[in-house]
């Protein structure tokens, strides 16, 4: 039995697979809308989240910078700063020189007294005092010249580093608030910056501009970095020959080592070269930023002469201060403390050999600063240490009536000096909230309409019904300016070995993106996208005491 030919005994069945394509088209046609939809809306919050930590970044990048320009600038002028203060000292340096003449011909009229030996030494002393006179004078007019020229042009750099550092910090401040609006309409066109994202950035920039770096902040730490920095010469200019070397004596006996009885002796008489420059405050406190530089040289015999004795009396040793007479109680048990008399200072004589001085930014005439140098109002007594030992030599620190002191130069380098310039400095203390420097807190969000403006359009039973919160997207980033001292390079490591804490007076400040935190995100969600999370959140929380009051009766 055949088939007729053509086989249209199969024409009934043609065109089922059709039936089938066309009812999976409107399927496959909706599915494809969707993947289409979520993937563009992947792609929009995407790149609305790369605007917005472009945005972030950068504005920290910019302050990171900042923050670097005033570190660069405050070290020149610590250096600056450093310089004048060498010029005041080699001004003070050549002001010693000088007054070795009319010191030594002080001593010459002294020798006069006593017949031809005395008139011989007194004779020598008067040709030394010709050729310190000579000496001196020539390096007066150096000293002098470069000092008066020198001074106040440092000065006025530093004056110009202050405003350029002012000007930068201001320019800095407007330049990350339109970093922002260019990152995000270059970044994700038609998206803004939310009205969580403006008040964090608002914050950001008022505790950027008056909490965490400001000018002025600390003036007295300023004072305390320049004076850390001071160079050899500045601290210590000064030396020591020895005329009797320097000898010391003990003996005594012990029992299980113990000292039960020593006795010491000391003695030593050298000529030392004293001298140092001091940055201090000229008047009211520190913290005003009234500073000037002051320096002085003095040269003189100094005896080093003493002894003491320790025994036991009781648990306790007697002691006889240093410097001066003293009497007191030394509760040492067994412990060996010397108990010495001991006499340092100026002999025979108190009058040193030579005195000299120098100053700027200290008010006054000269006759006026001649009187005291200045130095006892700048900032307190001078205590025996400062200026290079110098005032060990006291009687050098007295001008009125001594005749010869009168004679000795003393001036004030600069009358342009004011003192200390303002800086920028940053205030390290952690931040109370997330959105203060050195963080930022930044949102964005784009309204749906923009979103689906090139999407295909869609209604009826294909539209959907899901709609964003507030219909915007958004998101949220945080950017963070922070320092960090490289430790795996020799030449920027500490040579302490500690880590160093953020500051302005080394370049060391960069910006990254942080995470943010779950309270950020939650007050975004309720700011930013004006989704309710709390009212589920208080709801969840009254059925939960339901539950336990139904399950338990409490």
């Amino acid at each position: 039995m055949g088939y007729p030919a053509g086989g249209h005994c199969f024409a009934g069945q043609r065109g089922q697979a059709l039936v089938f394509s066309l009812l999976f088209l409107g399927v496959v046609l909706l599915g494809l809308v969707f993947l289409y939809k979520a993937g563009r809306l992947t792609s929009e919050k995407m790149a609305l989240q790369n605007a917005a930590d472009a945005a972030a970044f950068s504005v920290s990048v910019v302050e990171a910078r900042d923050l670097n320009f005033a570190a660069y600038t405050n070290r020149a002028m610590v250096a600056n700063e450093v310089a004048i203060g060498q010029l005041v000292g080699l001004v003070s340096w050549a002001n010693h020189i000088q007054s070795f003449s009319p010191f030594l011909r002080l001593y010459a009229n002294a020798f006069n007294a006593i017949p031809v030996v005395g008139n011989a030494i007194a004779a020598m002393l008067n040709g030394v005092a010709a050729g310190f006179n000579v000496l001196g004078q020539a390096a007066q007019k150096v000293t002098n010249a470069v000092a008066r020229v020198g001074v106040p042009v440092l000065y006025n750099i530093n004056r110009a580093y202050s405003i350029s550092q002012l000007a930068f910090h201001t320019a800095s401040i407007a330049l990350s608030v339109g970093t922002v609006y260019e990152m995000v309409r270059r970044n994700a066109p038609g998206a803004k910056v939310s009205d969580f994202g403006f008040v964090s950035l608002v914050g950001h920039v008022y505790s950027y501009h008056r909490e965490f770096l400001r000018q002025n902040n600390m003036p007295s730490f300023f004072a305390a970095v320049v004076r850390k920095g001071r160079d050899p010469f500045s601290t210590q200019r000064g030396w020591s020959l020895p005329l009797i070397p320097h000898w010391k004596y003990q003996a005594g006996f012990e029992f299980m080592d113990h000292d039960i009885f020593k006795i010491w002796i000391e003695l030593g008489l050298s000529l030392d070269r004293w001298g140092g420059t001091e940055l201090r405050f000229t008047e009211g406190t520190p913290e005003a930023g009234n500073f000037g530089w002051s320096a002085a040289d003095t040269t003189g015999l100094n005896l080093i002469a003493g002894g003491g004795i320790h025994f036991l009396i009781g648990g306790g040793s007697l002691r006889i201060g240093e410097g001066q007479i003293r009497l007191r109680a030394c509760i040492d048990l067994l412990v060996w403390e010397g108990c010495p008399i001991k006499f340092t200072g100026p002999f025979p004589t108190s009058a040193p050999f030579s005195a000299g001085y120098a100053q700027t930014g200290v008010p006054g005439t000269n006759a006026q600063s001649a009187a005291s140098m200045g130095l006892w109002n700048l900032g307190g007594p001078v205590e025996l240490d400062d200026y290079g030992r110098s005032p060990l030599n006291n009687t050098a620190w007295y001008f009125p009536g001594m005749g010869v002191m009168s004679q000795v130069p003393t001036q004030n380098v600069s009358k342009s000096y004011k003192g200390l310039p303002r800086y920028l400095d940053n205030d390290p203390d952690e931040p109370a909230y997330g959105f203060e420097a050195p963080y930022l807190l930044l949102g964005l969000v784009k309204e749906m309409g923009a979103v689906n403006r090139d999407l295909v359009p869609s209604a009826g039973r294909f539209e959907l019904k899901d709609k964003a919160p507030d219909d915007e997207i958004g998101v949220l980033t945080k950017s963070e300016v922070y320092f960090a001292r490289p430790n795996d390079l020799w030449y920027f490591r500490r040579s302490d070995g500690l880590t160093e804490i953020g500051n302005t007076f080394n370049p060391f400040w960069q910006a990254r993106l942080v995470d943010t935190s779950n309270n950020e995100r939650l007050a975004a969600m309720a700011i930013q996208q004006k989704e309710p999370w709390q009212d589920d959140a208080f709801k969840a929380l009254a059925d939960f005491n339901q539950f336990i009051h139904d399950t338990f009766g409490i």
